[in-house]
């Protein structure tokens, strides 16, 4: 199954960003329905990316796809956690766990 991934970035998150943010992730979605977001650079998303994340995650669950994100230091879990976002949107601590989940989903 092949997927894209998409790096964020510090400045993706700032507010004056938001086109940008969005626009990055849309990109991806053109030509993939399963996107891997790399947040290795990101310690904080405010509550507006947050409402972001879940939208597009909910226009590619429609398509049989998601968002699934790697890279996510521990402040940054905290939030995805607490915020009840991992029980929709897979956290992995690598690729290679994403790539072996991709796998298995796709021999069901």
């Amino acid at each position: 199954m092949k997927y894209a991934t998409i790096r964020i970035n510090k400045n993706d998150i700032q507010a004056s960003e938001l086109d940008s943010f969005i626009n990055k992730i849309e990109h991806g979605q053109k030509k993939h329905i399963h996107l891997l977001l790399d947040f290795e650079d990101v310690e904080y998303v405010n509550s507006g990316r947050l409402g972001v994340l879940i939208r597009k995650h909910k226009d590619l669950n429609l398509e049989g796809g998601g968002l699934a994100f790697v890279n996510v230091c521990e402040s940054l879990a905290s939030i995805f956690y607490n915020s009840g976002m991992s029980r929709i949107i897979g956290i992995f601590n690598s690729v290679a766990d994403y790539e072996k989940t991709l796998q298995r989903n796709d021999k069901k």
